[in-house]
């Protein structure tokens, strides 16, 4: 995977629940952490597009994952999504291969949402990744937006 490949898309903020990682190309993506690991094909009726809504139950919170292939996203599209990912219900580990963020047809980029949640309470996930992780997400986000911290307003 080439530098380009990958930005640093938006921070976390409240309102928004998470970080946005976008991809120029399909990517693969592995588990976070430890624990069961659901999945969902959501359409949202905001964006008008299908989605894979993702998340990982550990303990007293989950590990979000969004798996958005575009901006126009078709339903079929959203199913070839739900498909590229593991059987809902697995057990993962951190580190284990999740499956991967496709680009759907006619989209520029494809977002990787990433949040904690604790009941409706969203937190800035950097607290819950591997230090090596942290140290990833800093330096994308140094590279595409200097001087921005990945988190704001938590």
């Amino acid at each position: 995977m080439s530098d380009g490949d990958v930005e640093f898309y938006r921070r976390f903020e409240p309102e928004h629940g998470g970080i946005d990682l976008s991809a120029s190309r399909q990517i693969p993506i592995r588990a976070a952490c430890d624990g069961k690991f659901s999945k969902e094909l959501y359409y949202h009726p905001t964006s008008l597009r299908w989605q894979v809504n993702c998340d990982i139950k550990v303990g007293s919170y989950v590990l979000e994952c969004l798996f958005e292939p575009g901006g126009q996203v078709s339903e079929e599209m959203g199913w070839t999504q739900f498909d590229a990912l593991v059987a809902d219900g697995t057990q993962v580990h951190a580190g284990d291969m999740l499956g991967t963020l496709l680009l759907a047809p006619g989209n520029d980029i494809a977002i990787l949402h990433f949040g904690v949640r604790r009941g409706s309470e969203f937190e800035c996930p950097l607290g819950y990744r591997s230090d090596e992780v942290q140290v990833q997400l800093q330096a994308l986000a140094n590279r595409d937006h200097p001087g921005w911290e990945p988190c704001a307003g938590n």
